[in-house]
């Protein structure tokens, strides 16, 4: 299973994180705030502070935390935007 274990980096919207696989890759992220643009909140990334807050999840995936909210009437939820590791993994040159 493919997890990542380190980020080494988070600016200019790449991530540069080492992978269990002791491969360190680096991974645009632009592209995918850009084809995610209809999720409430996904603009908060485009702030360098947010962007450069991202973590690792319990289950190897890069995340931001409370990024993207969902407003229903009764209901308001906030989630954090994450990226599977074998997602981060692939499209990671």
């Amino acid at each position: 299973m493919i997890k990542i274990v380190e980020i080494i980096s988070a600016k200019n919207f790449q991530l540069v994180c080492k992978f269990n696989t002791q491969e360190i890759k680096t991974i645009a992220i632009k592209p995918l705030l850009d084809n995610q643009k209809h999720l409430n909140g996904i603009e908060k990334l485009y702030d360098k502070n947010n962007f450069e807050k991202a973590q690792i999840g319990l289950v190897g995936e890069v995340f931001w935390k409370d990024i993207i909210t969902t407003q229903h009437q009764i209901l308001h939820q906030v989630w954090n935007y994450d990226i599977s590791p074998e997602y981060a993994y692939k499209i990671g040159k």
